[in-house]
């Protein structure tokens, strides 16, 4: 028999919808929240990154499918009204199975954590001075509020936000964004994201800093100067289970444009 888990956002919609969709699947499936066939997120990509990071240690078995009741819903193929139809297909379709890259994060050399979106390494409250390296090769003294480095599937997320580009999420890649840079006629840097293949890591060391921080997804710790943070893609991946795909362009329409010129 094939097991299922819910994680769900803590709101009375998001809730109600995950009573009823355990309900449903019960008569079906099993439940297992340690190591679950299917993850159902119910909320916004916020809830979708808790699923990816609550369930990590059995991403190699897991798949994941999100219904949408939050803000963003960029990893969701259901909206909250098409609840039922996703109880259909879970049990009438077998789905396509689609994979995005994940980032491995290490500080001092010891591993972390995984990033579905991105990790940053960030100073809001005074200029940071941060040595970038690619490929253990020095690459430039960046001066600002700190560095994000994205997935694929993050890159229309904070990176976004930045100014960076939208990479396509099937690409195995990452890609580097300055987060406020100081540019002027003694500080420079790329001044541009930066896309890279997977045989590349990415290597941050803060050399002038009192109040960094390291962020993973939705999670933070605390750095201090000299520490080494060192980032690659994974081998490891996260599996969606597409009973039924959404064209790239009709997600970005969806997330970002929404309009009725056509």
């Amino acid at each position: 028999m094939k097991t299922f888990a819910l994680v769900s956002r803590q709101d009375a919609t998001s809730e109600k919808l995950a009573k009823h969709i355990r309900t449903v699947l019960n008569e079906h499936m099993q439940y297992d929240a340690n190591r679950p066939d299917l993850v159902i997120s119910i909320g916004g990509d916020g809830t979708m990154l808790e699923a990816c990071h609550r369930h990590a240690a059995s991403l190699d078995h897991t798949s994941f499918v999100g219904l949408h009741t939050g803000t963003l819903g960029f990893y969701t193929n259901y909206a909250a009204d098409e609840c039922d139809l996703l109880l259909e297909d879970i049990l009438t379709k077998t789905p396509e199975q689609t994979e995005r890259s994940l980032l491995d994060v290490y500080l001092n050399e010891r591993w972390v954590d995984i990033a579905l979106n991105e990790m940053r390494v960030e100073e809001n409250r005074f200029t940071m001075v941060l040595d970038v390296y690619l490929k253990d090769y020095f690459f430039e003294r960046f001066r600002g509020n700190g560095i994000c480095v994205c997935t694929p599937a993050g890159s229309t997320g904070y990176n976004r936000s930045l100014g960076g580009s939208i990479v396509c999420a099937g690409l195995k890649s990452m890609q580097l964004s300055e987060v406020a840079g100081i540019h002027h006629n003694q500080f420079r840097s790329l001044q541009s994201s930066l896309v890279l293949d997977d045989s590349f890591t990415v290597t941050l060391i803060p050399r002038a800093s009192r109040h960094a921080i390291l962020g993973i997804d939705r999670d933070v710790y605390e750095i201090s100067q000299g520490d080494t943070v060192k980032v690659s893609i994974s081998n490891r991946s996260m599996k969606f289970a597409n009973y039924r795909p959404i064209p790239l362009s009709q997600r970005l329409r969806r997330s970002f444009i929404n309009d009725d010129q056509w």
